[in-house]
């Protein structure tokens, strides 16, 4: 056996015994964000909470946070990327150069010796058992991600490849690291449309926006978090500036995606964009909308309401309680004035949830006259679609 076939059925060895809990069936001790690993056959990462997490189930068995896969084409695949994956050794010409023949294995219960001549492991009978099947020359093959045109070479801002919009592929992948970061250009007032498309993937993908010159990690301008299949992201800006698109996988290599990105002119002032051209809306209606295409243009009293807004205006009748409802796909703030543009005429206001919710005002005996309701996002990053439902309650 040579020293290449050696070394591979070493590897395979400590796989199978485990210098650490996690391929034993048990999560490593320590837990580093990003960092995948074992729990039995299934491929664990540790999250941004540095907590172990599920990840996929691996039907050949899972060994260094990987999922194998089984053949019995007769050889050991002895790969220099297999090999160089598990040994931190420097092979020259097909041959290991070790500066002892003893490997360092402090981290190990089991003492293990590789000498030229033979493979010696003192272990108990279940891994002696365990060891033969090492041997019995069954090829195991990692999960693969090809990578794509750009080589995983656009990895941070730095190395962000410039889009020619409008922009399309469908041979795209991120192996190695969990990003692809893309630098576009976005007309005065013009739509950022981005459309990435990942059909089958066990991960999650994220979308997310910044301005090129930004300082922090959370200073994003929009963002979408993954949804089945496809993440769809939407920014207007209102006026000609870089951006830096990032698509963000997690927890899996995204061996293909399709994306697709674009521009389209957007009104300056759309209808419900100001105080001017509110929308009319009367009681016991129900609208539908998206402030995606829209401008921050106020703040409420009880948020900070930093995103895009909608305006509407109630000719109310009076003489009867208000009952108001918002429906959101995003984190949005609900309010009501008497004075469209004065905050301090405010007379009442809905912050109450999150994501995919429903904010509700109440307002007893609602006098007759028009008011302003308004529609905001919390941040600057919240904009998505809603529902608005205007009840006249009968008063009690």
């Amino acid at each position: 056996m040579n020293c290449w076939i050696k070394i591979v059925a070493i590897i395979l060895i400590l796989s199978i015994f485990g210098c650490n809990d996690a391929d034993n069936g048990n999560y490593a001790s320590t837990c580093k964000v990003g960092e995948y690993s074992c729990n039995g056959d299934d491929v664990v990462q540790c999250d941004d909470n540095e907590e172990w997490i599920f990840v996929k189930t691996c039907s050949f068995g899972c060994v260094n946070g990987r999922c194998q896969q089984q053949t019995t084409d007769g050889d050991l695949d002895n790969t220099e990327s297999e090999v160089n994956e598990n040994i931190e050794q420097d092979l020259d010409s097909g041959e290991a150069d070790f500066e002892s023949n003893e490997l360092d294995l402090s981290d190990c219960d089991l003492e293990k010796e590789f000498d030229e001549g033979s493979t010696n492991i003192d272990g108990d009978a279940e891994g002696s058992s365990e060891s033969e099947e090492a041997e019995a020359e069954i090829e195991f093959i990692s999960e693969e991600c090809t990578p794509d045109i750009y080589n995983d070479g656009n990895f941070d801002r730095n190395t962000a490849v410039n889009l020619e919009l409008p922009f399309s592929s469908k041979e795209l992948s991120i192996c190695e690291p969990d990003w692809d970061w893309y630098l576009v250009t976005i007309p005065a007032y013009h739509s950022l449309h981005a459309l990435a498309r990942y059909e089958g993937f066990e991960g999650l993908v994220h979308l997310v926006l910044y301005e090129k010159d930004y300082q922090d990690t959370y200073d994003w301008v929009q963002t979408v978090w993954s949804e089945p299949d496809q993440s769809e992201l939407v920014y207007t800006s209102t006026s000609d500036k870089e951006y830096l698109l990032v698509v963000w996988r997690k927890y899996l290599p995204l061996n293909n995606y399709w994306l697709d990105v674009w521009t389209q002119e957007a009104d300056s002032n759309p209808n419900g964009n100001s105080c001017d051209n509110a929308i009319p809306i009367s009681a016991n209606e129900t609208v539908t909308g998206e402030t995606y295409t829209f401008f921050d243009s106020t703040q409420s009293d009880c948020s900070d309401s930093f995103g895009s807004d909608v305006v509407y205006k109630l000719n109310w009748l009076g003489n009867a309680n208000a009952r108001i409802k918002l429906s959101s796909d995003f984190d949005s703030v609900l309010f009501i004035r008497r004075n469209c543009s004065s905050a301090s005429s405010e007379i009442g206001c809905a912050d109450e949830y999150y994501y995919d919710s429903t904010e509700e005002l109440f307002i007893e005996n609602l006098d007759s006259g028009n008011y302003f309701i308004w529609i905001d996002g919390a941040s600057n990053t919240e904009s998505g679609q809603y529902t608005l439902q205007v009840i006249s309650e009968v008063k009690r």
